[in-house]
């Protein structure tokens, strides 16, 4: 007579082959494991426990949902007491999420807890973070991707083993999918064998949300007219396409990505991206949006804006919250939100002998008894200005639209946004360019132009010597 199966332990070798197939040991690692008050990441820490871990529970605390957001943490905080394990908790003011619509406000639930998992990691020195999605999630998000518009990585649907972003440490950080083999009702029987509570998180069910009208309305619908295994098949066959194709893929991605890849930094080459057939080319400005702009939704509608540009004028743009991609001489740049947010600084007071930190820019002002008698060969990041034309203070700010100078050895005035793109600026790089005024003028545009009517000559009885310096690079576009 055959002894009776163990769910839990059922769960835990259908854990422990998955992540061996990958190549994955934890027996004597630290890994963090992202528990949430639910079923699943309840399971999830006795199977890292049981498959000789060393497990660290991370709770975030949203605050969104009041007393059971609350509830949700003390539950974690029984659990982590029960296994005798530390547990790390993040916790959120629920006025923190006002300005977020419902869309909105998911999205950044998510970056806020992958990057709290991935600090916890780096605080543990922790290679691995361990979260408790299972085959039902990969139906689900497999479904998403097909109704959005997807290609073969959509279909593949979440990997086993990824990348996290990097925590505080900058330490690479593995984040592992250990039960997307295995079915919610499996987790739920090895839950109730091992006498765990949990709650359930209603809000997971809102048809306000994509996800919880797949969950209310077309899982049923589909199990209703083919039955459950036929909801389970598409998990499958996603982790069947995820496993065997995107490997492969993926070589191929990468190599076409380097081949591509511009002279700057985030940007690919328009003459590589155009001589790509239609596919790969949309292939390759996905990879670029899922590199470099992570929070930009990676549908059809953006990646039709983004080749849009390839044939539009150099300085135009697709923006969106999360970041913002640049056509520029030769290339397309991706910059995430965070490089991408405005740039401007307060003007600040520039007096003699201070180094006033102005963005990435330093600039230095010095006081001279005159004109060096020699200057060694033009730089435009030194400017001699005559003191006797200053009377007011001078003030380092951002350039305007419309701020004009009197360039030395021109005619007339010219604008400063003629003076950059003249100098190729790069576009991405035009919002951190600083100028330093006298009143109403521009007495110096850095690196590109000083106004004749403030530059310092052999009969000035007091110069000023403006210098600026920068740790990063100016964004000038090379001549091609």
């Amino acid at each position: 007579m055959r002894e009776p199966v163990d769910p839990a332990q059922a769960v835990v070798l259908q854990a422990k082959s998955l992540l061996a197939m990958h190549g994955i040991d934890v027996s004597g690692r630290c890994v963090v494991v992202g528990c949430s008050g639910g079923p699943d990441s309840a399971v999830l820490l006795h199977v890292i426990q049981r498959l000789g871990a060393i497990p660290v529970v991370a709770h975030v605390n949203y605050g969104l949902r009041g007393e059971q957001s609350d509830a949700d943490e003390r539950l974690v905080s029984s659990l982590a007491e029960r296994y005798g394990v530390l547990i790390d908790i993040e916790r959120l003011a629920a006025d923190a999420w006002v300005q977020s619509g419902r869309t909105g406000l998911q999205e950044r639930a998510r970056e806020i807890r992958y990057r709290f998992l991935a600090d916890s990691a780096s605080r543990h020195d922790s290679a691995f973070v361990a979260v408790g999605h299972t085959l039902d999630d990969q139906s689900e998000t497999a479904m998403l991707h097909l109704i959005r518009g997807t290609g073969i990585d959509g279909v593949g649907g979440m990997p086993v083993v990824r990348q996290l972003a990097p925590g505080s440490n900058s330490s690479p950080v593995a984040l592992l999918r250990p039960l997307l083999t295995t079915t919610r009702h499996q987790v739920e029987c090895a839950a109730m064998h091992l006498g765990l509570e949990w709650n359930h998180d209603q809000s997971n069910d809102d048809p306000a949300y994509f996800r919880g009208r797949l969950r209310t309305i077309v899982r049923p619908a589909v199990v209703s007219a083919f039955g459950e295994e036929a909801w389970l098949n598409v998990g499958r066959t996603s982790n069947t396409v995820g496993t065997y194709s995107r490997p492969a893929h993926r070589d191929e991605v990468n190599a076409k990505m380097t081949a591509a890849a511009g002279a700057s930094e985030q940007s690919l080459r328009i003459d590589k991206l155009c001589a790509e057939n239609p596919v790969w080319r949309s292939r390759l400005l996905l990879e670029g949006l899922k590199r470099w702009c992570p929070g930009i939704p990676r549908s059809r509608k953006t990646v039709q804006a983004v080749e849009a540009l390839l044939d539009a004028q150099v300085g135009r743009r697709v923006s969106h919250p999360q970041g913002v991609i640049h056509k520029e001489r030769g290339e397309l740049h991706f910059a995430s939100s965070v490089e991408s947010a405005s740039a401007s600084v307060a003007e600040r007071e520039l007096r003699p002998g201070s180094a006033m930190r102005f963005g990435g820019y330093v600039v230095h002002c010095h006081e001279l008894a005159k004109l060096p008698d020699r200057v060694a060969e033009p730089d435009c990041n030194i400017a001699f200005v005559d003191d006797s034309c200053i009377t007011d203070s001078l003030v380092i700010r951002n350039w305007r639209p419309g701020d004009r100078i009197l360039p030395i050895g021109g005619e007339g005035s010219k604008l400063i946004s003629d003076v950059l793109t003249d100098g190729k600026l790069a576009t991405r790089a035009r919002a951190t360019q600083p100028v330093v005024t006298h009143g109403s003028e521009i007495v110096w545009c850095p690196r590109f132009a000083l106004d004749r009517r403030y530059a310092a000559t052999d009969k000035s009885s007091r110069v000023l010597m403006l210098v600026c310096t920068t740790g990063i690079t100016f964004g000038r576009d090379k001549d091609r």
